[in-house]
């Protein structure tokens, strides 16, 4: 009674894996107590979600007594014959001394019984059975006609119905589904042709909602047609450019090169800051393109990188394609340069080397960028004006890149 009395008086044992200690991508330190339930704690600092485990409900495992050392007493060993011992402490004997004297003939030891061979096996009778005759091979002869009227059971004619029913199958199914394909392409055309006499009516005056809604049925009819005629080419740049109108970023360049402050935030805190708010969204930009090449790895790589570099306080960031999009193939590059007016997404913001300025870059997505060839959803988002000085020079400039990409315009359909 006095031992559970202490232990029932002695505070608990606190287990060390009772309390938690988790460190932040930002560098901040939580620590605590664990719940009997799993917590979401947010970081102080950056607002992080950090998920920490339950307390562990199970015995810790106990410390087993050593086992118990098992000993042998000595054992006394009998006293050996003094002859033996004499005789082994004897100095061998020297038969020359011996010569002439009278010795004991040795005596041959008994020889062993040699055991009697084993009997040989008496020769087994003959049978007096006569020999039993080669087998003749069986006699080829025509096998009965087969009257398939007579057997409607037979396997034969279960495997040929089954055979004839599986091909008739496969006949209904492909031609059910060339029916749907044909009445799916058919309803492709009229919704095609439809649409491009909607927008053709509405021309400049048309809803922006209805607009959208029609160049986007437009560029699903076509991708059923599979067509590459000037109207699918047409409806398939509209619906792109549309796309990137409905997710303009809310930021300019500058304006997310100032959202960085110069100290206090970590690279990778800040790419991941980016990928969350900015990743995705649309840029339309008219500029001068410097192709580049670089040898990684004995590897020649070809980049596109936008020609001006902004810089803001110690950051200068560039707008890089890593990989060279394929309307870059088309461009007329002079000196390695070439003016473009192209949209294209975000996609990383990549912290390239220390200098004077930290330089950055922004990444864009090679594989859905494409040259901005509309003249009036260029006005409309703003690329340009009737008022400014450089307009012809900037209308010239998508013609060019609409007539390289061979696209027609809404009149010439």
């Amino acid at each position: 009674m006095r031992r559970s009395r202490s232990s029932r008086n002695s505070p608990p044992v606190v287990s060390p894996h009772d309390n938690y200690v988790l460190q932040c991508e930002c560098g901040a330190i939580l620590e605590g107590p664990r719940e009997n339930h799993s917590q979401q704690l947010a970081c102080p600092e950056c607002g992080g979600l950090h998920y920490v485990l339950p307390r562990d409900v199970y015995p810790r495992p106990q410390i087993l007594p050593p086992p118990p050392v098992v000993t042998f007493a000595a054992v006394e060993e009998p006293p050996a014959d003094e002859a033996i011992i004499d005789l082994v402490d004897d100095e061998p004997v020297d038969f020359d001394l011996l010569e002439g004297t009278d010795l004991v003939e040795p005596v041959a030891p008994a020889s062993l019984p040699v055991p009697p061979p084993p009997p040989t096996p008496e020769p087994k009778p003959r049978s007096s059975r006569a020999p039993r005759p080669p087998r003749r091979p069986p006699e080829k002869t025509d096998p009965p006609p087969r009257v398939w009227v007579d057997r409607p059971g037979h396997p034969w004619l279960k495997r040929r119905i089954v055979t004839v029913t599986g091909l008739a199958l496969v006949i209904l199914g492909f031609t059910i589904w060339w029916g749907l394909h044909n009445q799916r392409i058919a309803a492709a055309e009229v919704t095609l042709r439809e649409e491009l006499a909607a927008l053709k009516s509405e021309g400049a005056s048309a809803d922006p909602e209805r607009r959208r809604v029609s160049a986007a049925r437009a560029a699903q009819a076509a991708e059923i047609l599979g067509a590459d005629d000037p109207a699918a080419r047409y409806v398939r740049q509209l619906h792109r450019s549309l796309t990137a109108i409905d997710g303009l970023s809310s930021y300019a360049p500058v304006e997310i090169v100032r959202e960085r402050p110069a100290e206090g935030v970590t690279v990778d805190a800040w790419e991941s800051h980016f990928r969350i708010h900015h990743s995705g969204h649309w840029l339309v930009i008219r500029a001068e393109v410097v192709r580049e090449t670089r040898t990684v790895d004995e590897r020649e790589l070809v980049s596109l990188r936008v020609d001006f570099p902004l810089t803001f306080d110690l950051d200068e960031v560039r707008l890089v394609w890593e990989d060279l999009p394929d309307w870059a193939e088309t461009l007329p590059f002079e000196n390695g340069r070439a003016a473009v007016c192209v949209a294209a997404q975000f996609e990383a913001a990549k912290f390239t080397h220390p200098s004077e300025l930290e330089n950055w870059a922004i990444l864009l997505r090679p594989a859905t960028s494409f040259l901005w060839t509309d003249e009036r959803l260029a006005r409309e988002i703003g690329l340009y004006s009737s008022d400014d000085p450089d307009a012809e020079e900037f209308l010239g400039l998508l013609r060019a890149q609409r007539m390289r990409a061979g696209l027609p315009t809404l009149e010439e359909l």
